[in-house]
């Protein structure tokens, strides 16, 4: 039920996102909220910025960490193909120190999160999203999902679904992780 209506929202936002974009209404503006068009995640395109909190209450803001390789992943403790993938992603974070990964989790309990990350030994930053706003921001319909972005800010490559080893490896070679 809930996998249901957060498809439907992510549906009438990205419809809301479309509408805007395309015909300069801002009909929709009030359901868009603080999210602008140009906030869209498009490959090949700028990644929209967002700020978060990691699971010690630091802040952190993707912007920051331009000139910096980013692999942002979306995903829930209750996710099957989340908990199958997260070891490969921790072990590729191990393999590659200039990759940053962050793990943008959707809208769960602090507690629930820590103890999945001591779980699955994650040493990679685990970010909150309380109010699962970056996963609307990010039009995430289904997880996991995964961005892969360059050094330069720009999102060269998407996942959604379970990563494979073969899969990481090419959308890491897009933003120039070898």
């Amino acid at each position: 039920m809930i996998i249901g209506a957060g498809l439907l929202l992510g549906a009438l936002m990205g419809f809301g996102y479309n509408f805007l974009r395309d015909t300069g209404n801002d009909l929709f503006s009030g359901l868009l909220g603080p999210f602008q068009a140009s906030d869209i995640p498009v490959i090949n395109h700028k990644a929209p910025d967002f700020e978060l909190k990691d699971l010690s209450g630091t802040s952190v803001r993707l912007s920051s960490l331009k000139g910096k390789p980013v692999l942002i992943n979306f995903w829930a403790t209750w996710c099957g193909p989340c908990q199958s993938e997260m070891p490969l992603i921790q072990e590729i974070a191990q393999k590659h120190p200039e990759l940053v990964v962050l793990a943008v989790n959707d809208g769960e309990s602090q507690n629930k999160v820590t103890d999945f990350v001591e779980q699955y030994g994650l040493g990679f930053p685990v970010l909150m999203d309380p109010n699962a706003l970056v996963n609307i921001q990010y039009q995430v319909t289904g997880l996991p999902t995964s961005y892969f972005i360059d050094e330069q800010g720009v999102i060269r490559a998407l996942q959604i679904g379970v990563l494979s080893s073969a899969q990481i490896n090419s959308h890491l070679e897009k933003i120039g992780v070898r």
